[in-house]
This record gives structure tokens, sequence and C-alpha cells, in this order.
């Protein structure tokens, strides 16, 4: 389980879950256009 290939994907992963869960909570606490003005 030490393969760099595998750390790598392990912490793309956990990159992305976290981007997701910030994602939810910035659309749930900001309005839908302050979400596409942060997003351009």
């Amino acid at each position: 389980m030490k393969h760099p290939q595998g750390e790598l994907t392990g912490q793309t992963y956990l990159l992305r879950q976290s981007a997701k869960v910030k994602g939810l909570a910035v659309v749930r606490a900001l309005p839908s256009a302050a979400m596409q003005r942060s997003h351009v």
C-alpha cells in the first residue's frame, strides 16, 4: 500500500472530497449570485 501512485490517488480523492464539502457549504451559505461571482 506504499505505492506512490496510490498515495497520489488518495491525496487527490481527499482533495476532491474536501472541495465537495466546501463547495456544498458555500452553496448553502451564500446566495447563488455570490457563488457565480466567486466561481468566475
